[in-house]
Order: structure tokens, then sequence, then C-alpha cells
């Protein structure tokens, strides 16, 4: 999993160079963040990301809130609850780019997923 990961966070950064957005302050958002490791490994490379992350699993949430307050990585927002949710929480559409790992392909109405993803991003977002 770490190469996958490791992989991501690499194509990212040369995605935002290509893009010249990679001295830019943005926000990430992984839905479905799990663990959150591709997002923690995120921020440790990308030091002006800031990270939002979303979870449905109460257990996985405050597993991750442990980890990141334990390597004293500061989460921007966090989530528990659907991603079909996430929209609907006031000043959420500050999202520069997202991360759905391993997650669109477990949902029950993906549609609904990607539609509420996409009321999250700013204007040009990805």
């Amino acid at each position: 999993m770490n190469s996958r990961h490791f992989y991501g966070v690499k194509l990212i950064e040369q995605f935002l160079r290509t893009k010249n957005l990679f001295k830019r302050r943005l926000n990430f958002c992984d839905f479905g963040t799990g663990e959150a490791n591709f997002p923690f490994l995120l921020k440790k490379q990308l030091k002006n990301v800031d990270i939002i992350l979303t979870e449905y699993s109460k257990l996985n949430f405050n597993f991750f809130q442990q980890k990141f307050i334990k390597a004293k990585i500061k989460i921007k927002k966090s989530f528990l609850g659907s991603i079909e949710d996430f929209d609907q929480l006031e000043n959420n559409r500050t999202i520069d780019f997202v991360s759905l790992n391993w997650t669109l392909c477990n949902c029950s109405n993906p549609i609904a997923v990607l539609q509420s993803i996409n009321n999250s991003l700013v204007d040009r977002g990805f």
C-alpha cells in the first residue's frame, strides 16, 4: 500500500507543478479516508497543502485523529459522516483537489457521491 500512496503523492506533486500551483496554499480533501495513510503521506511531502478528511466509520475517524495529533500534523477540518452529506455543511466549497482511494467502488450510490464532491470543489477544482 505504501508504494501506491507514494506514487499517488508524486503524481499529485507533478500535476501541481505543471499547473503552477505547487507553491500556492491549497485545500486537499480525502473522501472516505479510512486510516488516513494517503493524506498523512501527502501532508508530509507537500507542506503547502491543508488537509480535510471525511470518514463514515467512527473507529477510523478516531484512529486518524490520534495519528495526526501524535505526529503533530494539523488537520484543517474533519467530518464524520457520509460523503453525500458533506456538501451540506456550511462554507465547505473550499476544496482545491480531492482523492478517492478505494472509496467510490464501495459506495452504494456513486453518482450521488461524485455530485457531493463536485459541489464541494472550488471553481476549477480537481
